[in-house]
């Protein structure tokens, strides 16, 4: 092996074919590719001699070697004959990479730009599906990046350190994971609740209930994604997150009864850190907007949380709400029909008694 290869490469191990394809990966031609590669595994060489090793067209290799010039990752002796040489990697090819990062940067602010003042057409009511691990992730990123107030998320703990840094601390988020992990510290740290159900279930990404992001297969490496748009389907997961993968999981953490001031899209979960504040004997006020059931006219309540009106099963079914008139009416979560009114969307807010 070549003097250059083993003071730039030391311990190498790979292919010249792998090497090739990372390359390739990194923006180069083929043939830009495979002469880069040739000079570094072989180091400085002649026309023919690059020819020859990298596996390219002779009448071709002056081509080749100006676009890697032009990158910034070769040089030229010029003496007879010439000879091309790769620049250090560790320097060359990192700037490389960075101008072109910086480039489609640029490139997509420039399109991100065009789009603002561009109609695009809304998506219609629906099922829709992506596949791959990078349509999950960046299915995922939408959602983190477009919820307002709350966020459900079920997962994995290997697909939780993809998105993690994404979660916003202002949101009322409940994590429920999957599996056994050692990162509990920073999770609970960036939610409010975080819960734990030992089962092989899909992950389930819940933004403001604007839409259900169903992902299966992770595991496998091979995910589907479902972005379930239709209001009765939408309805039905959500149901199967708050009944099922919260309400029989084990509560690992909960900050509910720290935080003075959260929004909800779910009664449930608002009715729980209400519950927390009261426990600790604070000043709680609930803004509710939504719509009352015999009208469907669209109303904004405000004021005090006196008690609540459970089922058999001990689940929250309504709340009870005295407001700033005085008046007294039943709060129910989304769909609700029997009660006075149907919240959807819901502002805990908390203080110290005067």
């Amino acid at each position: 092996m070549h003097d250059f290869l083993k003071s730039h490469f030391k311990g190498f191990t790979m292919g010249r074919n792998e090497l090739i394809d990372l390359m390739r990966a990194l923006g180069l031609s083929s043939y830009e590719a495979k002469a880069y590669t040739a000079l570094l595994l072989h180091g400085p060489l002649t026309s023919t001699e690059l020819a020859s090793h990298g596996g390219i067209p002779q009448p071709r290799v002056y081509d080749i070697i100006r676009g890697l010039v032009e990158k910034g990752l070769v040089q030229i002796s010029h003496g007879r004959p010439k000879k091309f040489s790769a620049i250090s990697p560790e320097v060359a090819l990192k700037n490389y990479v960075m101008r072109r990062n910086l480039k489609e940067l640029e490139i997509y602010s420039r399109v991100i730009d065009e789009l603002k003042s561009t109609h695009i057409a809304k998506e219609e009511i629906g099922v829709w599906t992506t596949l791959g691990i990078e349509g999950a992730l960046s299915l995922t990123n939408q959602a983190l990046q477009l919820v307002e107030n709350e966020l459900l998320i079920a997962a994995y703990t290997d697909f939780l350190g993809h998105v993690i840094s994404a979660l916003k601390r202002d949101i009322s988020t409940c994590l429920v994971l999957y599996d056994v992990e050692n990162r509990t510290q920073e999770l609970q740290e960036r939610v409010d609740e975080l819960r734990f159900k030992p089962t092989h279930g899909p992950i389930i990404v819940i933004p403001d209930m604007m839409y259900v992001l169903v992902i299966a297969g992770w595991n496998e490496g091979r995910p589907t994604s479902y972005k379930v748009t239709d209001d009765y389907l939408k309805r039905l997961l959500m149901e199967y997150f708050l009944g099922y993968l919260r309400g029989t999981s084990k509560l690992v953490s909960s900050r509910m009864d720290r935080i003075f001031e959260r929004r909800y899209v779910h009664l449930v979960r608002a009715v729980d850190h209400i519950r927390a504040l009261q426990s600790l004997d604070y000043d709680v006020r609930v803004l509710v907007e939504g719509r009352w059931t015999k009208t469907g006219e669209h109303a904004v309540l405000s004021g005090r949380p006196i008690r609540y009106v459970e089922n058999s099963l001990k689940g929250i079914e309504s709340l009870i709400l005295r407001t700033d008139e005085g008046i007294e009416l039943s709060v129910g979560g989304l769909g609700a029909h029997l009660e006075d009114f149907e919240a959807i969307k819901l502002a805990v807010k908390a203080k110290t008694r005067d």
